[in-house]
């Protein structure tokens, strides 16, 4: 029986704009795409307009049980990953009649 290890969460940042969860999936290493699941894809923080870049989260099950290793990036390399999520991380793109703000403030 093989075991993998948990899946791990991940932020990326800087992600440009017309993007779409199918491309950047495709910027990964080819052993890596089957590992990864794209779980949102949606306008960074700053980005009112619709013009800057996204932010994603992305949840990496490697099935090997190797040391832990980080999702490799091969064919666009300018994103920003992390796994601490230090700072806002946007989750959904909610339509223009939003009547309230959620915020999720962990490790208090």
């Amino acid at each position: 029986m093989v075991s993998s290890r948990p899946p791990t969460w991940r932020r990326i940042q800087n992600i440009p704009a017309h993007f779409t969860e199918a491309r950047l999936k495709s910027c990964f290493h080819s052993d890596d795409k089957k590992c990864i699941q794209i779980k949102s894809l949606v306008p960074d923080v700053s980005n009112y307009d619709g013009d800057g870049t996204l932010t994603a989260t992305m949840l990496f099950s490697p099935q090997e049980l190797r040391e832990p290793r980080e999702p490799r990036a091969e064919e666009y390399d300018d994103f920003d990953m992390d796994k601490d999520f230090i700072g806002f991380t946007p989750l959904n793109n909610p339509g223009k009649d939003v009547c309230a703000d959620i915020i999720a403030v962990t490790g208090l």
